[in-house]
């Protein structure tokens, strides 16, 4: 995209994705629309201003929403994948391969209440990965550092102002 086209994003995630992306989204003001979490004081303040669009509502909403089409369609996914058309995927090298296997991919049937048979912490109910038809993967993008930490203030709260 060139700097002189006009676009706006929608971004749907499915849990807090820190401060970073958001104070740029904020700074760029390219962002129309977010769901369902917002971390930085710059997003707040545009958000508040009716300059961004803005629904709070639980993550663990925001999956079956697109799903049973209430928001609109994913043009493209980074993280998401079962419902974009073109996907791209991070490969975080940054992170250890120990953590193979630390998710448990369950997709919900659509329209029920149905519980999840988890009981215990090391159920598992479904698959370690995501599987997509490859001939929408776009593209691999590579980056090799951590997510920034929206619990950082509690360290320093409890290292400064109460220990």
């Amino acid at each position: 995209i060139k700097n002189s086209e006009k676009f706006s994003i929608n971004l749907y995630t499915g849990a807090s994705i820190g401060d970073e992306l958001d104070r740029v989204l904020a700074c760029i003001e390219r962002l129309k629309l977010k769901i369902p979490y917002q971390s930085h004081s710059d997003l707040r303040k545009l958000i508040n201003q009716g300059k961004v669009n803005f629904i709070d509502i639980h993550l663990c909403h925001v999956s079956r929403y697109i799903r049973e089409e209430i928001f609109s369609s994913i043009d493209v996914a980074i993280v998401e994948t079962s419902l974009a058309k073109d996907i791209y995927i991070e490969l975080n090298e940054a992170h250890s391969l120990d953590m193979k296997n630390l998710h448990d991919n369950y997709l919900p049937e659509l329209y029920t209440e149905r519980s999840i048979n988890i009981d215990y912490v090391d159920d598992r109910i479904s698959t370690p990965d995501v599987r997509v038809n490859p001939k929408r993967i776009k593209g691999i993008v590579l980056t090799n550092k951590y997510d920034s930490s929206s619990g950082h203030y509690l360290f320093y709260l409890f290292n400064n102002k109460i220990c």
